[in-house]
C-alpha cells in the first residue's frame, strides 16, 4: 500500500493524472463483439453459456474478447454471436447464474496474478473447455 501511494504522489507531483477504467457501454453490438472476441473459436453451446454470463454480468468491464474482437469479425461470425446474444435473452441459463469464466488455456496460460479471483469464486460448470463462476 505504501508503495501504491508514494507512486500516485510522484506521479500528482510530475502532473500525470491517475488512469480511469471508462465504463464500456453494455449494448448489445458491444456484448456481440465481447463474444466474437472470447469465443467465436468454440462450439455453439460453449458461445452460448459465454452470452449468458456476459449478460449475468451486466458490464462489459474486464472481458478482454471486447479488446480483440476484429481479429475475428466476418459476416458469419457475426451472425453466430448474435444468435447466441439474442437468444440467451430467452433460453434457460446453462451456466447457472454465473458472471465469470476461464478456459482450460487461461488456466494453464495466464500469470497467476490475473486468475486468483477464481479463488474466491464459486465454481458452477464447465461447458466444452471453459469453467464458469459465479463472483
Amino acid at each position: 500500500a505504501g508503495i501504491v501511494l508514494a507512486v500516485l504522489i510522484i506521479a500528482n507531483m510530475a502532473g500525470c493524472d491517475v488512469a480511469q477504467a471508462e465504463e464500456i457501454p453494455f449494448t448489445s453490438d458491444n456484448c456481440i463483439k465481447a463474444l466474437i472476441g472470447e469465443a467465436i473459436g468454440q462450439s455453439d453451446s460453449e458461445l452460448f453459456a459465454h452470452a449468458h454470463a456476459i449478460r449475468n454480468r451486466g458490464a462489459l468491464t474486464g472481458v478482454y474478447g471486447l479488446n480483440n474482437w476484429n481479429k475475428h469479425n466476418t459476416p458469419e461470425n457475426w451472425q453466430r454471436a448474435s444468435r447466441a446474444w439474442y437468444t440467451s435473452e430467452i433460453e434457460r441459463d446453462t451456466t447457472n447464474g454465473c458472471t465469470h469464466w476461464l478456459s482450460d488455456y487461461d488456466l494453464i496460460h495466464s500469470r497467476p496474478e490475473l486468475i486468483m479471483w477464481r479463488f474466491k469464486a464459486v465454481y458452477s460448470v464447465k461447458i466444452g473447455s471453459t469453467s464458469f463462476y459465479r463472483v
